[in-house]
């Protein structure tokens, strides 16, 4: 099994100049903790990830507002990621890691 028989083909993204709370609605819409960030929703370069973790501790517990933008408060680097035709063992590792 390789990664891209697990990966969803058209994941919804969130862009960097989107505001934390748009993040947060996405998360809470689709049940998740994790949102892949773009640069804009029409190129969808992938720039980074931001958590539910990322606005609890990076936003909210800092008392910043709500409408800041995703790329403040995202996770950029190190960020480790595969390609689709990797072995499942190797996405499992490094998860791990």
């Amino acid at each position: 099994m390789i990664a891209k028989d697990l990966m969803t083909a058209n994941p919804f993204a969130v862009a960097a100049s989107a505001t934390v709370r748009d993040a947060a609605d996405l998360m809470r819409e689709h049940d998740v903790g994790m949102i892949p960030v773009v640069r804009d929703l029409q190129t969808r370069t992938f720039e980074g990830v931001i958590t539910d973790r990322d606005i609890a501790i990076r936003c909210v517990a800092y008392g910043h507002a709500s409408d800041g933008f995703v790329a403040a408060y995202m996770t950029k680097e190190p960020l480790a990621t595969v390609r689709p035709e990797s072995p499942v063992d190797e996405v499992v590792q490094l998860m791990e890691r």
